[in-house]
């Protein structure tokens, strides 16, 4: 499995092909079913639900939203300018409503550190928060509220991020 998110009222879960859906308000027999096919094929990566709405990005890098009353996927218009093309790595969480995009940043100083015996480096987290909006006609849009790089030394050589989950504290 490479992405899981809560929609609709159903836990979905996705692989390279096949996904799943489990509907816990089914009875026991039908409780698990296929994703829509439409889900299936453009849903690639991590996800995270926003207003109803699961928004990921696609093999060209652009954040892409999937309603699931229209089984239908849209670009996300208005971030094009604003943020790189995400090919792999990157990560996603609904954070207040807001999406947030994680992703590995490039370090621009210079050299690597060591410390402690092993070899150490620096990793840098890029994030941006979008306000996502479901326009007319099932258009949607994003305006990029914040964007910071954040950096982190002395990290254990082949240190990377692999998840992004939002919690409330």
């Amino acid at each position: 499995m490479h992405g899981s998110a809560s929609l609709a009222g159903k836990v979905l879960a996705v692989a390279d092909r096949g996904g799943l859906a489990y509907d816990p308000a089914a009875p026991p027999t039908e409780a698990w079913a296929p994703v829509s096919p439409i889900l299936d094929m453009g849903w690639k990566g991590r996800a995270a639900v926003v207003g109803g709405i699961l928004y990921s990005y696609d093999y060209l890098g652009q954040v892409k939203g999937y309603d699931p009353d229209t089984d239908c996927w849209s670009k996300v218009e208005g971030l094009e300018q604003e943020l790189p093309k995400f090919l792999c790595g990157a990560t996603l969480a609904n954070v207040g409503e807001l999406l947030y995009l994680v992703w590995e940043g490039k370090w621009k100083g210079k050299g690597k550190a060591k410390g402690k015996g092993e070899a150490r480096s620096m990793v840098v987290i890029d994030w941006a928060a979008i306000a996502v909006t479901k326009a007319e006609e099932g258009r949607l849009t994003g305006k990029v509220l914040s964007r910071d790089t954040i950096v982190f030394k002395d990290m254990p050589k082949g240190s990377a991020i692999t998840h992004c989950i939002a919690l409330e504290l």
